[in-house]
Parts: C-alpha cells; structure tokens; sequence
C-alpha cells in the first residue's frame, strides 16, 4: 500500500478513492493503474480520512435530500446521473450497466476469465447469438462516475457505445467534460472533445463558473458536517434511529464527502489554470474568390487547462478595428477555418486566439498577415469544367428519354444503387431452375469471372475456382479494348443490363453480336449470384497461354449472405494461396493465372476508387504512345491520378500565385509568394525522388500554364511536364519508369472512367448510362432506317436517327469538356514555338529568395577606382537595371541577373551595370561617369576619400565565380547588399544563382547542393595578392588596397584559381 500511494503522487483522483473491502468491490480495488497528469495544482487539504474506510462505498448511490438543486437552472434538464433522479427512478433494468459494474466487466476483460477460455469452445452461432444478448446500454450516470474515477478505458467503451448524450448535464450542471477540463485530466479532457464534447453552456460567461463552483464546494461542505453529526449521533446512541437508517445516513455521508473532495479538487485546479498561450503556425491561404482558409496548431503551453475552443477575428484594418467578423472554432480535430462570403478583391487581415476554462488567450496574426480572396480564374476568365454538367447532363437525360426511337425499351428516371443484395421471387418453378455452368476448364476465347470477397475470404466454387461464364468461345479479334472500356461504363449502370441487353438483342449490327453476349454473361451471373451490383472491371484482361481472355469482375460485399449462390463457398486467401505455391501447380493454366492475380485485383479496387485528400498538388505527365492506344502513367497504389506530390492543404491558387507562376518574376512577389515557392520547391523534390530523376536533370521541364486541373472542389493539380522530346515513351523503349514497379501504364479511357468515378461519381454514372443508351439507339435508329420501305416510314427513321446522333453529339461535348487528360497531352506534345514556363525556378531551393518585400535599389553612381562595391550613398545619372533582380534576404538584398563575358554586352548592362569593376573599363569610368558630387572634392582629400570611404547601409557588389559553373569564364554576378551581409551569405547567393542560370540555359555544368556550400569561400584579389574572407566577415567593411580588386567566390582547396583566372582576364 505504501508502494502504491508513492506511485501516486502526482495529481490523482485515485490518492482518496474509497477503499472499502466490499465483496462487490474488493475483484476492482485490486486494479489500480493511476493516471498522471501534466501539473500538479494545491492539493486544497485533499487528506484521506481514515473514516472512510468504515463508511462503505456510497458513491454509486448518489442521494441528495432535497430537489433544490434542479431548481437552479429550470431551463435545462439534469441528466439521469443526478442523485435525486436516482432516488425517484429506483433500480435500473438489466440491461442498464452501473458504474460499479462497468468497472468490474472492464477489469475481467483485462485479466481474462475462466468464462472466456469456455466460450472459445462454443460453437460460432452460439457465441454470435450470446454476442448480440451481451449488447448493453449505458446511461449517462456510469459515464459521470468513470470520468469521476479516471477510468479512460471505461470511458472508451461507454463512448463507443454511442448510448449516452455526452453533453449531459449532471445535478450540479455540470457536463462530463466539465469534470475532466477543471480536475486537469488532460488525457480525459481530450478524449471527450475528440468525441464531440461541449462545455456547459452555463459556464461560458465572466465568474460563472468560479461563482457556481463556490456554491457547490459550501454546500458540500455544509452536508458534510449535518451527516457527521447525524452518524456520530447515531453510533453513540443518543438519538434513536434504526439499524437500516444508520447504515443509509453512513452511505450518504461517504458520497458526499467524495463529492466535497471531487468539487475542491475542481475548485483548485480552476484557481490553478491560467489562459492559454496564442496559437502557433497560423497560416492564411485563399480558399476561393470569396473565403479566406485559416489553419493554426495548439499553443505551446495551455497553462494548466486544455484549450477546449478558438477564435477567430478578420477585418479590412490591420489593427482589427472594427471587425468584419468573428467565428468561434469548437471542433478540435479540425484546426482550421474556412471564412466566407468575404467580398472580392478585399484586404483581410486575420488573427487567432486560444480559449480555455480560464478565458481567451492572447491572439497570434497569421502568415502573412493578410490576403485577397481570389482565384486564378480572375486572370483570363478560365470557365470550370464541371460546373453546371450534372445539370446539364441531368437535362439531356430527361430529352434521351423522351426521343427514344418506338422499338427501344422505356428507360427509368433513377434507381437505387445503395443495395447491393437483389431480391428474388421464390417460387416452385425455381426447384426445376438449373444452376449456372461455371467453366472448369477455359478453353480458348473470351470469357468472363466475378472476384467476390468479404474481409479475408474469396467466393469460389465447388472446386475452389473462381466463378467463370463462358461469353464467345469463336472470338477471333485482335484487341478487346474498346469493348472492355465500353463494359466499364456498363459497370455505371448495372440496372440497365436487363434493358440494354433487350435492345441488343433486336439489332442485328455484326459488332453488337458479341457485346449481346457480353450483357448475357453478365445477367448470368447477376441470376446465379442474386446480385445486380457486381462491381468494377478490372483494367486489363487475363490472357492465358492457350490464348484465352478472362475479363474480371471484382466487388466487395459486406456479409457473405448477400451472395445466393448456394454451390459456392467461401475460402481464405491464404488457403488459396497455399495451393498456388504447389510445385504441381501449372501457372500457365487460366485459372491458375487468374488466382494468382487476385492479390493485384483486389488492391486495384481498394486504391482506384479512393480520392485524395483535400490539397494542393504537383502532377507529373508522362505518355506511352502505340498503334492502338495511348498510355498513361500513374502510381501503382493510386491508379485514378497522376504522379504527385502534395503541396499544401489549401486546394486554390489565388490570382497572384497564379501570376507569379506565370511570369515566375520573383521582384514582383506578393506577401503569399516566398511561402508558395518554398511549398512548392519541397513538393517537386519529393516529386522527383519518387520518380528517380534528379533535380539537375531538370533544366528544360515545363509548368503546364493553361489552367489549374479542379479534379474536384477539394482536389487540385499544377502539373508539370518532360521537354517536349522527353514526354512520349515508345513501346518496347528502356525507360526505368515504365519498367518500375510503382507506376503502371494505363490506357487514357481507362484512367479518364476510373478517375471521374473517384472525383465526380455523379457526373460519370449519368454519363456511363446516357453513353450506352445513346449508342444503343443510333444502332436502333440505323436498323429502322434499312429497314423502312415506305417513303413515310424512311422519313421518320431518317428523323429519328437524326435526334439520335445529335443528342449523342450534345452528350461527347459535355464529356469532352470534362477531358483535362487529353487537354493536357496534346499541350505537352505541342511543338509550336509559343514560349513554354520554365519550372527550372520552382527547383531552385526557396532559400535563394527573400520572404520579405524588395524595394528597388537607389541610382547608383558607379564611382572609379572602386574595384569591389559602390557606394549607394553617392548620387549618379545612371540608374541600376533592376529589371532580372531578385529579392534574396531579410537584409534587403537583391541578386541580379548573372553576366556572361561571351553574351553581347548590351543585353547584360543597363546603365552602369553592365561596366561592372573590370580593370579596363575603368579609365573609361574615371571620364565619363564623374559627378558634380565628386567634382567638388577637394583634390588634396581625394586620395583619402578613396582610401577612408565612409560607412555605407548598402552598396552594389559585382563577385566573379573562380570554380566550374559549367558556364563561360569570368561569369559574375551583381549583388545589391546591405552592411549585415556577410560573406557567407554572399557565397551561397552566388552559388545558387549560378545554379539556376545553368538550368535556365540547359547547360551541363554542375548543380552544387546546400550541402556542398560549406566547400566554397570568399575571396578578394589585387594583383597577385589574396586574401580569404570568413564566412562572418561583411564585404562592405573591405579597406584599401583590396576595394581597388575583385571578390571571387572559389573552391576551397583551389587557392590559385582566382589570382590565375583574374591574371588571365587581365592579359
């Protein structure tokens, strides 16, 4: 015991449980597993009494003398857990579960019985039926008391019972997550918001909480003291009570001494808590041309008391006065927030705050501060693809059916696909019915087989194969393509079979003999299996040696009952498995080959239909070209889109990201830029590692700048794409990512049916049906038109296959719109000489840019002599080109374009930039760009203003690369910098720059990674002298004689590269 009582020390509800050795109680007491919280509030004269151990346990009766306490708040009704409901309400049915017996159910089913090891032997009906009996309700009462005990696990059983209101209140108005904030038992706290939990209503103003707790604590306390006195009076006989009454007063007197204790514990762990600390990370980003999406984390500390809420304030004002809204965040599994109807083209400004029992904490202004609602679509007016197509195609059905030709069938106006069990009529007729015949041997031709599984278990037959229907055994094509990319749209529209298959049958088309076959086989099966919904196709068919195809059906059902076929049975995956591992197992044998494919099959249907999550993301195209169809190339674990990498949770791309990205000009960057570089910087090197290619191999890769691809309102794509060379793979080329594992190669119309399923399944099922239909009754409409004899009955074919093929036309014009897939490709096969978007800046690391705002640098007198900077202060008639510069630092830095020696010179200067402090130009300088400001120095002092220059705040720098930047020799790069510019900063600006300019010329040179920076160094040559600069030094501080040479950035272990390489620009 004294073990027991040190391991709890910390703040524990369990310190003064009642240890009572109650027969009913002594199996639980024996568990004690206490919970230890985070802090440890005044323990408020929290002393165990030893009285308690003679009083008994009267927690689990709850008694209170009078209902005065339910008169307190009339507008509200006390849960079932107060003690004076309990009293009236009396003993609780069977299949009520109390406190007490939740408690000892939960510890049994921790230990383990002797029942347990028994129930194993009993049969599965047996103990599926004793399951259903074991189901209990639990009220409200056993949550309050295991919240009060600090039972988590009891807690989690009666939570996923889904039997109590978890925002019950109790006698004292108190709700269960009321108990848990204020006793500080965060695992609780957390457990019982993630479940929904809400604080009482009463408590959410000013001092009420405090207010009512101090009711509570003295009213306790007053029970207290008159049920001591009572029991002391009764045990020393001066008051003539019964046995059974002194024995009841005991049992009130022990729970309200539990109350007394509960209700201080809650009272100093209030006093103890403090407001929270503001939130971290709160990011801004524009979720539409009219809303705004905030997302935040918890602060760092909640100061004593989870934070149960959050608030959030936007406004036009930066100082938020006024207010253009408020909104109040209780769902914590979802730290975002969505603010709409913001007017467009707005400035908003956000902020956040955190709430607790305490109060609002300070608030924390997002990054950046503000923003615009827009979208990118406010650049050039770009309309939606799917806006307005489920209308649309909605319409065009309803004219479908009202035009269909007189011998077609009448189609319905909707079906329910939510049931995938059909009922069927019993009769005596179906006792002389003849089962299906599954193949059990596949003999040539095409044939088609049903994958059915629930959970780990496969629907085979009697010989334990899959069930096969034979559907042409003379088919004699060379590709099923179209047909089974035509059979994926049946697979839209299981309940026209029966109709489809009726207007088939009346046409006598050479092409829809076999698809009459196809929709037999398929009716087949819905019969034998009592099932009209029979899933999807998989991709691609089974081609076994004896050149047979199998096509395949694979569905998911959730009970094996829903499957009537009564000669099949259900086995393991891994007893099928197993029998293909025998060595006498002939893997070339169809069946053989369609087992071994289940694995791939059912991973197919989990992954194909299965949309990701809410986001941005980076896409990769790349082509398989053939003869008869075009591939794409996609994951193998995510077959329904594109190579990607997510970028952020934010799916929309406001105007100015859009216009950054097609300009990528980085000195016009708006507050959102540098955090939309950076986002998208780590997703195309994630990108590109998944893919295996390098980021160096990069250089001509192109964004797809026509439009954003909306799969759905949550999901959308940037895309980017190969050189236009690089974009098709051929059939039968070396290439690694067809030969990968990870991606598969899928025909267009197979990624467009099964990608459009996962994104827009109602766009795609309205689709699939009305594509049949329509194609069916221009069939229809052809066989009427030969076979009309009158001039009459020619006319009205002829009309009616006219109505026929427009509204099949209407229709592949909605479904062409929708097409982003062939969109894209023919934009990335495009050989035309429009000017494509470079991604070579989208793979620069983001460090290279500045996430402060620029402004452009001063005109700048390019002063003789001055071999190394400028002084910004001095003036000049020659204003610096500032037109290719980039913001690069919180130091105000800019980086301007890199000079190339053999580029003509005119394209590389503006004004005095492109003179640069090259030796022979500057006679030229001392000349032609002195200025009244120098004139008027004194000659005597001259030669001291050039060897003392006064301090500068920023000046321009001109720093020559002496290493292998794959470019040409005596490449330099011009640097706007400031006094806290150091020399380190200048070596990786340099670096970096010289990077992108090799991939933005497709040069081979060599990119240099961050992590090979440290190997470079500054230096500063005069002459044959040099002298190296540490990474702390700032260039602007340089003294004569070396402001009269060059700054090179070199390896470090090459220590004559830069007097060689300004020796031979010299000569």
């Amino acid at each position: 015991m004294q073990q027991l009582m040190m391991a709890r020390s910390a703040w524990s509800f369990e310190d003064e449980a009642d240890t009572t050795a109650a027969p009913e109680t002594e199996m639980v007491r024996q568990r004690l597993s206490p919970h230890l919280y985070y802090t440890t509030p005044p323990r408020a004269n929290m002393v165990r009494s030893p009285d308690i151990d003679k009083s008994g346990d009267g927690r689990a009766v709850r008694i209170t003398a009078d209902d005065e306490t339910m008169e307190v708040m009339p507008s509200l009704t006390a849960s079932p857990s107060a003690p004076a409901f309990l009293s009236k309400e009396g003993q609780a049915s069977s299949p009520i579960l109390s406190a007490k017996d939740l408690r000892a159910t939960a510890t049994l089913r921790k230990k383990g019985s002797a029942g347990e090891v028994d129930n194993s032997l009993v049969s599965k009906s047996e103990r599926r039926k004793s399951d259903k009996e074991k189901k209990v309700v639990y009220d409200i009462h056993a949550l309050f008391d295991a919240v009060e005990q600090q039972d988590l696990d009891a807690v989690k059983v009666i939570l996923d019972s889904n039997s109590v209101d978890i925002n019950s209140l109790n006698a004292e108005n108190l709700c269960p997550l009321d108990i848990a904030l204020m006793t500080n038992n965060i695992p609780m706290a957390r457990m019982l918001l993630l479940q929904g939990a809400r604080e009482s209503p009463l408590f959410q103003q000013g001092g009420c909480r405090l207010h009512r707790l101090e009711l509570l604590v003295s009213e306790a306390e007053k029970r207290v003291v008159d049920l001591t006195a009572v029991v002391l009076n009764g045990t020393s006989g001066n008051t003539s009570i019964s046995p059974a009454q002194l024995k009841e007063n005991e049992r009130q007197l022990s729970h309200w001494e539990f109350r007394h204790r509960l209700l201080k514990r809650m009272k100093a762990g209030y006093d103890h808590a403090r407001p929270p600390e503001p939130p971290t990370q709160v990011t801004l980003n524009v979720a539409s041309n009219s809303s705004l999406l905030v997302s935040f984390d918890e602060p760092l500390n909640h100061n004593g008391a989870v934070v149960t809420k959050y608030k959030v304030e936007w406004s036009s004002y930066q100082d938020f006065l006024p207010l253009s809204g408020e909104a109040i965040v209780e769902d914590i599994r979802h730290l975002e927030y969505e603010i709409r109807g913001l007017m467009k083209g707005n400035v908003y400004y956000v902020r956040v705050a955190a709430c607790n029992i305490k109060g609002l904490g300070g608030y924390t202004v997002s990054t950046p501060p503000y923003a615009v609602p827009s979208s990118w679509r406010d650049v050039d007016g770009t309309p939606s693809r799917l806006e307005g197509k489920a209308q649309s195609l909605q319409i065009l059905f309803d004219q479908v059916k009202r035009s269909r030709p007189p011998e077609a069938g009448e189609v319905k106006d909707s079906f329910n696909t939510d049931s995938p069990l059909q009922k069927k009529r019993i009769s005596i007729k179906n006792l002389f019915l003849s089962a299906p015949k599954f193949q059990k041997g596949v003999k040539r031709g095409v044939h088609l087989a049903c994958l059915l599984y629930c959970d780990d278990k496969v629907l085979v037959t009697s010989e334990e194969q899959l069930p096969i229907i034979e559907v042409d055994e003379s088919f004699s094509g060379t590709s099923i393509q179209n047909d089974l990319y035509w059979l994926m749209k049946i697979a839209g529209t299981w309940e026209d079979v029966k109709l489809l298959k009726q207007d088939m049958e009346k046409t006598s088309s050479a092409g829809s003999t076999f698809r009459t076959k196809l929709l037999q086989a398929i009716t087949t099966l819905q019969n034998s299996l009592g099932m009209q919904d029979l899933g999807q196709f998989f991709h691609r068919a089974i081609r076994a040696a004896n050149g047979s195809l199998i096509l395949t059906l694979v569905n998911t059902v959730r009970d094996t009952k829903f499957v009537g076929l009564g000669s099949a049975k259900w086995v393991s995956l891994s007893k099928l498995a197993r029998r293909q591992s025998l060595p006498s197992t002939d893997i070339g044998d169809a069946h053989n080959m369609l087992i071994a494919a289940i694995p791939e099959m059912l991973m197919y249907k989990d992954v194909s239909t299965v949309p990701l999550p809410k986001g941005l993301y980076l896409g990769f195209l790349k082509i398989q070209v053939s003869v008869e169809s075009v591939r794409l190339l996609v994951p193998h674990k995510m077959p329904n889109c594109l190579p990607h990498a997510k970028i952020r949770d934010c799916p929309n791309v406001s105007r100015e990201e859009w216009e950054w990205l097609q300009n990528l000009d980085f000195s016009k960057s708006s507050s959102s830029q540098p955090a939309f570089c950076s986002a998208i910087h780590k997703a195309a090197k994630k990108l590109f590692s998944q893919l295996g290619l390098s980021i160096e191999s990069a250089g001509g890769y192109r964004l797809y700048d026509v439009e954003v691809i909306e799969m759905s309102p949550s999901v959308s794509f940037l895309v980017l794409l190969p050189p236009v060379e690089q974009v098709c793979m051929a059939p039968g080329q070396a290439d690694h990512l067809s030969e990968s594992k990870d991606f598969d190669l899928l025909p267009v119309q197979i990624f467009e049916t099964i990608h459009m399923n996962s994104y827009q399944s109602q766009i795609f099922v309205t689709y699939a049906r009305l594509s049949a239909i329509t194609e069916m009754d221009v069939v229809l409409a052809q066989q009427a038109q030969r076979e009309a004899f009158s001039t009459e009955e020619l006319s009205l074919a002829k009309e009616q296959l006219e109505i026929s093929c427009h509204l099949q036309q209407n229709l592949e014009r909605l479904w062409k719109g929708t097409r982003w897939v062939m969109d894209l490709i023919t934009f990335a096969r495009d050989k035309s000489p429009r000017p494509p978007v470079s991604a070579t800046a989208l793979l620069i690391p983001p460090d290279a840019f500045s996430r402060d705002l620029t402004p452009s640098p001063k005109p700048v007198h390019f002063q003789a002599g001055r071999g190394v900077y400028d002084n910004n202060n001095s003036q000049s008639t020659y204003p610096v080109c500032n037109s290719n510069e980039i913001s690069v630092g919180k130091d105000n830095r800019k980086i301007a374009k890199f000079f190339d020696p053999n580029d003509d010179p005119k394209k590389n200067c503006c004004g005095n930039g492109g003179g640069g402090s090259s030796d022979e130009d500057s006679a030229l300088s001392r000349s032609k760009m002195h200025t009244k400001s120098v004139s008027r120095i004194n000659a005597d002092n001259q030669d001291e203003a050039v060897q003392t220059p006064p301090p500068m705040t920023s000046g321009i720098l001109r720093v020559y690369a002496a290493y292998d930047t794959g470019l040409s020799k005596g490449v330099s790069v011009k640097l706007h910098i400031t006094a806290h510019t150091t020399a380190r900063d200048v070596i990786n600006l340099v670096v970096r720059h010289l990077n992108m300019a090799v991939l933005g010329k497709g040069k081979d040179g060599p990119i240099y990674a961050d992590e090979d920076l440290d190997n470079f160094c500054l230096v500063a040559v005069v002459g044959s002298r040099e002298r190296v600069l540490g990474d702390d030094f700032q260039p602007l501080k340089l003294q004569n004689p070396w402001l009269k040479g060059r700054l090179y950035v070199r390896v470090v272990n090459s220590k004559l590269a830069a007097i060689q390489q300004g020796q031979a620009t010299a000569v």
